[in-house]
């Protein structure tokens, strides 16, 4: 009779447990992170003229930059008109769902980190400024960069990072130069420079050709729940049917 009910106390806990856990769980650890960074501090502009001539380039000084994050139910946002001024935007969910952007001085960075079922998490950042030129010659703009990703397709996760220079003459003169590294899923990570090279032809110091300059990060990471195999739900279903059974015996 102990022993009967001490097999009925230790299984339908187990089951009762079995069964919650695929209910109110996401049946599985979820895990997909994403990052995207640019060191500003090793940013570098190098000329090389040409033809016997030379460049010259110069920021505008009008330049800024711009964060924003987001989860299912935080989205804030953050600006500056300088690149030095700091400004983050970092959204999070109770769940422990995370979307973070960040830029000063030093760095551009975005990320993104999901623990939840279901859940999601973005962040993005942008630094711009018209780069003005004049001469005979070639600029090169090279920024050192790092994506991270962690995710398994085989769980439904996602995770995207991804960083981007561009640069566009405004008056049409020189095509756009467009240089990104994403990785997409699966888990894996690359770091390097990022390079962009500008042709100038002409203009002159009173009147520069201009360029539009970008500089993008962007992260981002989803999650989807992993059902538990109908074995489990069988088993489950199983142990709770025993508990009729023992009692019914245990009364007699």
């Amino acid at each position: 009779m102990k022993i009967r009910q001490s097999l009925l106390a230790h299984w339908v806990p187990i089951a009762v447990l079995v069964l919650s856990g695929t209910i109110f769980g996401n049946g599985g650890a979820q895990a997909a992170t994403a990052y995207a960074a640019f060191d500003w501090s090793g940013m570098n502009v190098t000329a090389q003229g040409s033809n016997g001539g030379n460049v010259n380039w110069e920021w505008s000084g009008f330049g800024g930059t711009d964060v924003q994050a987001e989860t299912f139910s935080s989205f804030p946002f953050d600006s500056s008109f300088d690149w030095t001024t700091p400004v983050d935007a970092l959204a999070t969910e109770i769940t422990g769902d995370q979307g973070h952007a960040h830029g000063d001085s030093t760095s551009l960075f975005a990320s993104a980190n999901v623990t939840s079922a279901d859940g999601f998490a973005s962040a993005m950042g942008d630094r711009y400024d018209t780069l003005f030129a004049w001469g005979q010659g070639i600029l090169t703009i090279e920024i050192p960069f790092q994506v991270n990703v962690t995710a398994d397709p085989l769980n439904n996760d996602m995770a995207y990072a991804n960083a981007s220079l561009n640069i566009t003459d405004q008056y049409n003169q020189n095509s756009s130069h467009d240089l990104f590294v994403d990785e997409l899923s699966s888990f894996t990570s690359q770091s390097g420079l990022l390079r962009v090279n500008v042709s100038v032809s002409g203009g002159d110091q009173f009147n520069p050709l201009a360029y539009d300059f970008n500089a993008h990060v962007e992260a981002v990471a989803s999650a989807s729940p992993v059902p538990l195999p109908g074995a489990v739900w069988l088993l489950g279903s199983a142990l709770l049917g025993m508990a009729p059974v023992a009692r019914r015996r245990l009364t007699h």
